[in-house]
């Protein structure tokens, strides 16, 4: 089902794996020119969360961010209609959204 051209363009590995690994996520945060340690540590924190998604909101997050798919193309991917990859795109967004707010606060304290 999730084994079409497409998903594979975006770069999913013989074992299932995806960019979006915790561990790479950190590395390139590393290297990367972010300056600001509170941001830093927000991606750090989103990358760590979404490492532990289910694998479809996982994958429907990274072609739509990552591979920059619109909602159709990602419904055909998972052979599902626009409605549901919204609905899940959204669940996902929502558990990031609450991760975020939480451990950002519990960081705070």
């Amino acid at each position: 089902m999730l084994h079409n051209n497409r998903f594979h363009s975006f770069g999913e590995g013989p074992d299932g794996d995806h960019p979006f690994d915790a561990e790479e996520t950190q590395r390139n945060l590393r290297t990367s020119a972010l300056n600001d340690p509170e941001r830093k540590g927000l991606l750090e924190l989103l990358a760590e969360r979404i490492a532990q998604l289910p694998e479809a909101p996982k994958k429907v997050l990274a072609m739509y961010y990552y591979e920059g798919s619109n909602l159709a193309d990602i419904a055909a991917c998972f052979n599902l209609t626009e409605t549901q990859i919204y609905q899940i795109h959204m669940e996902a967004v929502d558990e990031l959204r609450t991760y975020l707010c939480g451990a950002w606060v519990e960081r705070a304290e």
